[in-house]
């Protein structure tokens, strides 16, 4: 029996989210304009749009966030619009000449890239207001996808696994910090929720041209809202072409396929069609390694390995603002043991489930990011480019 698509949430599920909204708020609060990472970059995004109602364009030599794409900060600009930010560009001339010192280590040393002042404290005004004014649309970013990890969770393992699921998704430092920011990545968790939740769902309930057409609609505004969104596309897109081999050969694989492409194609393909116009890259890569990072030789890139995969892995779990901000050695460690021990109940109850095609959904998903990661430290230098 197919479960439902949507499940009513349960009080203990609303008593995490109450406490997830106080945290990132709490974050918000704390953390002074633009210390998160990018964020000077992302806020300059969204006061382009507000001041000039066209989208930006990047350039070679500017470090800037233009060459994303434009669904969040658009979000953003229909919050912040009302709220000046005449200081914004003073900010410039307050670099924190010693930022950055011994930040691979736990402390509280000249970890802020800016230096800051009564202009950014309580009550906020100006550009301290109108950033996390901003900043609200991760935390609504967020909200979505606690919930839908709790509705997907429900789907694939139970109640009690879908509670517990929400609960390390909304309390993982990294992603209460970074709701509690103005930050793209939570949009794009967002919409990866959503296309999970539906993927997993429709994969028991059954796939139809419509169906597969609205998860492509999904796919492609989750790269609206960062292009690493796009990574969602190839397991989907495996689940649909199994499950349509299997329902009616490879004439229903194909036409359900072809459906995910249009969706996708539908909302998102402007977006690469300008880039390629602009900057002879559908992607827009290019422009972002020119100004941020520099492309590397293969030999180069894998010698990278060793150092971005901590880095990456670090990252993940807790390294706040401009990477500046650490965990103790020891957590990291103890996460990684538990991460094992959680993939290794993964795999039991995956060998003891039913739900073959759904569950895979989640693996070739992780796996699909993890090669995008890995080419992403390949070709570029620096792994933090431009965001």
């Amino acid at each position: 029996m197919t479960p439902r698509l949507w499940q009513p949430l349960p009080r203990a599920l609303w008593l995490l989210l109450f406490a997830y909204t106080a945290l990132s708020l709490a974050y918000s609060f704390a953390q002074p304009p633009f210390e998160p990472s990018d964020e000077q970059y992302q806020f300059g995004y969204v006061r382009y749009l507000i001041e000039n109602r066209a989208l930006p364009v990047a350039r070679a030599g500017e470090l800037s966030g233009y060459h994303h794409p434009p669904l969040q900060f658009a979000l953003a600009a229909l919050l912040a619009w009302p709220f000046p930010s005449t200081d914004f560009p003073e900010y410039e001339t307050r670099i924190n000449p010693y930022a950055r010192f011994r930040h691979w280590e736990p402390s509280v040393d000249n970890k802020n890239l800016y230096l800051h002042g009564p202009w950014d404290g309580w009550p906020f005004q100006n550009t301290a207001l109108a950033v996390r004014v901003a900043r609200l649309t991760s935390l609504i970013a967020g909200l979505v996808t606690v919930v839908l990890t709790y509705q997907l969770a429900r789907v694939l393992f139970g109640e009690a696994a879908a509670l517990t699921a929400a609960g390390l998704v909304a309390f993982t430092p990294m992603f209460t910090s970074l709701s509690g920011a103005l930050q793209n990545d939570l949009g794009a968790a967002a919409l990866g929720a959503v296309t999970l939740w539906l993927g997993a769902y429709w994969a028991q309930a059954g796939f139809t041209v419509r169906r597969a057409t609205l998860l492509g609609v999904v796919i492609g505004l989750g790269i609206l809202m960062k292009l690493t969104a796009a990574f969602l596309a190839p397991p989907v897109a495996l689940l649909i072409l199994v499950l349509g081999w299997r329902e009616g050969g490879l004439r229903r694989a194909a036409g359900l396929l072809a459906a995910l492409t249009f969706g996708a194609a539908l909302v998102s393909g402007w977006w690469f069609a300008r880039n390629l116009a602009l900057y002879g890259d559908p992607t827009a890569v290019n422009i972002n390694l020119e100004n941020f990072g520099g492309r590397t030789t293969l030999a180069e890139g894998l010698a990278l390995w060793p150092e971005m995969l901590p880095y990456a892995w670090t990252t993940f779990w807790g390294r706040i603002g401009h990477g500046g901000i650490v965990l103790h050695d020891w957590t990291y460690q103890a996460l990684a043991a538990f991460t094992v021990l959680a993939l290794l109940g993964l795999s039991l109850h995956a060998s003891r489930s039913t739900l073959i095609a759904p569950s895979s959904l989640l693996p070739f998903t992780a796996l699909s990011c993890f090669v995008g990661l890995l080419y992403y430290i390949t070709s570029t230098s620096c792994l933090n480019a431009g965001g």
